[in-house]
C-alpha cells in the first residue's frame, strides 16, 4: 500500500480504535458510578427476583451490561484493521441525478396535506395504552385526598420508571421519553403546574414522526431512480387510513415507518457504495428500532441476512467483500452493545411479565392484514353496532361497490409485484432492499404463529411506506409499453389514475380516522364532570371493566368497577347520598366475556338506562354512559331509595 492510501489507513483506523477506547472508558467510569452488584441485599444475579427493588434491578443490569460492553468495545478495537480499513477499489455506483426544486416543493405540500387530515386524531382523547403510560409512568395518576375528597393531587413518577420500567410491555420507552419530554417542555413553557396534561402536546413527537414518514418515501424513491413514484407514495400516505391512524397515537409503533425508511436508505447506500458511514448509519437505524419496539427482531434479522448476503456478492475484489462483511458486523455489534447499554435493566425484566398464555393464528390474519395495508381499512368489521356502515370493511362496501375486491386483492397486489419487477431490473441493490422490508412481515407472521403470541397489524406499519413506493411503481411501468414520446406522459397518467383510484378506496375509512377519536376517554370524562357541575361529589360516576379506569386521566373522581356486586354497592351509595349515577363501558364484546355478570344489571332498563354514545374510529372503543333509575338492584344491600337531586338530575 503506497503512500497516501498507507496513511488514510493508518488514520482512519486510528480514528475508529480511539472511538472504541473512548467507549470502554466510558463504561468503566459508569462502572466506578454504579454500586457492586454483590453489595446488595438480593445478591447479584441478572435477574430480576419478587422481592427485588426495582432500582436495584436498574442497577444490576447497568452493571453487568455496561461491564460486558467495555469488554466488546476493546475487542473491536483491537479488530479495528479489518473493518475499518478503505476498500482497495471503488464499488460500481448508479447515478443518481438530483430531483430539482419542483420536488422538493411537492414533497413539502405534501407533507402539509398530511399534517392537516392527521391533526383530528391527534387532537382527539387519549387511548387505553396512552393513558396507562400517562398515567403509571410519565405524569403520575391524580387521586383525591383523604382529608378532602373535593380536592386531588398528583402522585409524580420519577423518570427511572419512563425509561426502564418494563414489568408491563405496555411501557414504549423510546415514545413515553419523548412524549414526557414533549409535556415537561410545554408546562415549562407556559409556566403550568406538573398535573397539567395536552393530549395533542403528548401526541406532538408521533406526529412529526409521521410527516417524516410522508418526506422519507419520497426520498426513498428519489434513491431508488423513481423520484416521481416516490411523490406518489408519499400523496398515498398523507392519506392512508391506516397510516393516519396508527401514526398519531403515542405509542413506540408510530416510530416505525421512519425508522424502517432510514435503516432501508442507509442500506441501499451501504450496498451502493460500500462507505462506513453507511454502515454505521444502518447499524444506529437498526439499534434504534430494537429499542424502539424490541419486537421488531425479525425485521432487524431480515436486514442482518441481507447485510450478509450483499457483502458477500458485491462486485468487488475478494478483499473488499470481506471488508463489506467486517463493517455489517461491527455495524451490528455496535448497535447491539448500544441496545444493551439503554435497555438492559427492562429487558431483563421480561423474565417477570412474559405471558406463556398461546393465542394461535388463523388464515384471516393474511386477507385482514392486506386489507388494511392495501385498502386503509379492515377486511370485515365484527361485533358492528348500529348505525351500519358506521365502520367501513372491504366486505360491508363489495355489497354495494362491484369490482372492490378484485381491485383490493388482485389488481393492487399485481400492481406492487410490476413494481418489484421493475426495481429489480435496475442496477444497484434497491430491489433486494424493498423486498427484504416487506419479507420481514410474514418473518413476523410466521414468528408469532410458531410461538403463538398476539399478532397485531399495527405493529406491521412499517412496511406500508415500501408498498406504497411499489404500487406507485408498478402503475407507472404501464409507461414502458408507449411508443417513446408518449411514454412519460402514460407513465404520469396511469400513475395519476391509480393514486386516484387508492385515494377513493381510502375515502369510507378517511371519514372515520378525521371525525373520531381514537377512543372517547376524554369525551366520557368532560361529559360525566360536566353533570357534576362545581362540586365533583355531587354525581357519582363509574366505568365498567377493562378500559374503566382510563378516563380518570381527566376526572380523578371517576370510580372503577369490576363486579355486578361493586355496581350494587354503588346504587346503594347513590341512594344513601341522593345523588345521581352514572356508569359507562367500552370494549363491549371483551368486558360482556370477563365481566359478564355486571351486564345482568347494566342490561336490565329497569335498573340503567341508556344516556349517551360516544362513537370512535373501531366499535370496541365505543362507549356507553347509562343512568342509574334509582330502582335498586335484587341482591342489594337493604336501603330504601331516596329522592336524588343534585346537578345533572
Amino acid at each position: 500500500m503506497a503512500g497516501s492510501d498507507a496513511t488514510a489507513h493508518t488514520r482512519r483506523v486510528r480514528r475508529a480504535r480511539l472511538a472504541c477506547l473512548l467507549g470502554a472508558s466510558a463504561c468503566a467510569l459508569a462502572l466506578v458510578a454504579l454500586p457492586w452488584p454483590g453489595s446488595l441485599p438480593t445478591g447479584p444475579g441478572l435477574l430480576p427476583t419478587p422481592d427485588r427493588d426495582f432500582e436495584h434491578t436498574v442497577a444490576i443490569a447497568s452493571f453487568w451490561g455496561l461491564g460486558a460492553i467495555g469488554l466488546g468495545l476493546v475487542a473491536l478495537a483491537a479488530l479495528a484493521g479489518f473493518w475499518a480499513r478503505p476498500l482497495t477499489a471503488s464499488l460500481p455506483e448508479l447515478a443518481i441525478p438530483s430531483p430539482g426544486r419542483g420536488f422538493v416543493v411537492a414533497v413539502l405540500l405534501i407533507v402539509a396535506v398530511a399534517g392537516l387530515v392527521r391533526l383530528p386524531l391527534a387532537q382527539g382523547s387519549l387511548w387505553w395504552d396512552e393513558a396507562w403510560s400517562v398515567t403509571r409512568l410519565i405524569r403520575g395518576p391524580v387521586e383525591p385526598l383523604a382529608v378532602d375528597p373535593t380536592r386531588a393531587a398528583l402522585e409524580p413518577r420519577h423518570w427511572a420508571r419512563t425509561i426502564w420500567y418494563w414489568k408491563k410491555p405496555t411501557n414504549h420507552i423510546t415514545y413515553n421519553m419523548a412524549g414526557r419530554a414533549s409535556l415537561d417542555t410545554w408546562r415549562a413553557a407556559g409556566g403550568l403546574p406538573p398535573e397539567a396534561h395536552s393530549d395533542l402536546v403528548f401526541r406532538l413527537p408521533a406526529l412529526a414522526a409521521a410527516l417524516l414518514a410522508v418526506s422519507l418515501v419520497a426520498l426513498l424513491g428519489w434513491r431508488f431512480g423513481f423520484p416521481g413514484a416516490g411523490l406518489a407514495a408519499a400523496a398515498l400516505l398523507a392519506l392512508h387510513p391506516f397510516a393516519i391512524r396508527y401514526s398519531v397515537e403515542g405509542r413506540a409503533y408510530t416510530f416505525l415507518m421512519p425508522l424502517a425508511m432510514l435503516a432501508a436508505l442507509a442500506m441501499h447506500e451501504a450496498l451502493r457504495t460500500g462507505r462506513l458511514r453507511a454502515w454505521l448509519a444502518q447499524g444506529a437505524a437498526t439499534f434504534a428500532i430494537l429499542w424502539t419496539h424490541p419486537f421488531q427482531l425479525y425485521f432487524a434479522f431480515a436486514f442482518g441476512v441481507l447485510g450478509l448476503v450483499g457483502a458477500a456478492r458485491a462486485p468487488a475484489p475478494r478483499r473488499d467483500r470481506l471488508t463489506l462483511l467486517y463493517r455489517h458486523l461491527a455495524s451490528q455489534t455496535l448497535a447491539a452493545f448500544a441496545l444493551v447499554a439503554v435497555m438492559g435493566p427492562a429487558l431483563v425484566q421480561f423474565a417477570i411479565w412474559y405471558d406463556l398464555e398461546g393465542h394461535p393464528l388463523g388464515p384471516g390474519v393474511f386477507p385482514e392484514l392486506w386489507s388494511r395495508l392495501a385498502a386503509g381499512m379492515p377486511w370485515h368489521t365484527s361485533h358492528v353496532a348500529t348505525p351500519p356502515g358506521a365502520w367501513p370493511s372491504v366486505t360491508d362496501l363489495a355489497a354495494r361497490i362491484p369490482g372492490l375486491e378484485v381491485w383490493v386483492f388482485g389488481l393492487v397486489p399485481i400492481l406492487a409485484l410490476a413494481g418489484l419487477v421493475r426495481l429489480f431490473r435496475r442496477p444497484g441493490p434497491a430491489g433486494a432492499v424493498a423486498l427484504t422490508t416487506l419479507l420481514a412481515v410474514p418473518l413476523a407472521i410466521a414468528s408469532a404463529h410458531l410461538n403463538e403470541q398476539i399478532f397485531y397489524s399495527r405493529y406491521m406499519t412499517f412496511a406500508l411506506p415500501t408498498l406504497l413506493l411499489l404500487i406507485a411503481m408498478g402503475a407507472g411501468s404501464v409507461g414502458a409499453l408507449a411508443p417513446g414520446r408518449w411514454r412519460r406522459p402514460v407513465t404520469i397518467g396511469a400513475t395519476a389514475a391509480v393514486v386516484a383510484l387508492l385515494a377513493a378506496t381510502y375515502l369510507p375509512q378517511l371519514r372515520v380516522v378525521t371525525t373520531r377519536p381514537i377512543a372517547p376517554l376524554r369525551d366520557v370524562a368532560e361529559y360525566l364532570r360536566s353533570q357534576a357541575g362545581d362540586d365533583p361529589l355531587s354525581v357519582l360516576r363509574a366505568g365498567y371493566g377493562h378500559g374503566g379506569g382510563m378516563p380518570r386521566l381527566y376526572d380523578p373522581w371517576i370510580r372503577d368497577v369490576h363486579s355486578r356486586a361493586e355496581i350494587e354497592a354503588l346504587c346503594a351509595e347513590a341512594d344513601a347520598k341522593g345523588v345521581p349515577l352514572f356508569l359507562f363501558y367500552g370494549h363491549p364484546a371483551y368486558n360482556r366475556d370477563r365481566r359478564g355478570d355486571g351486564f345482568e344489571l347494566l342490561d336490565d332498563p329497569r335498573h340503567f338506562a341508556p344516556d349517551r354514545r360516544f362513537d370512535a374510529v373501531e366499535p370496541r372503543f365505543v362507549y356507553r354512559v347509562l343512568r342509574y333509575t334509582g330502582v335498586a338492584p335484587t341482591g342489594a344491600p337493604g336501603h330504601t331509595p331516596r329522592p336524588r337531586g343534585g346537578v345533572g338530575q
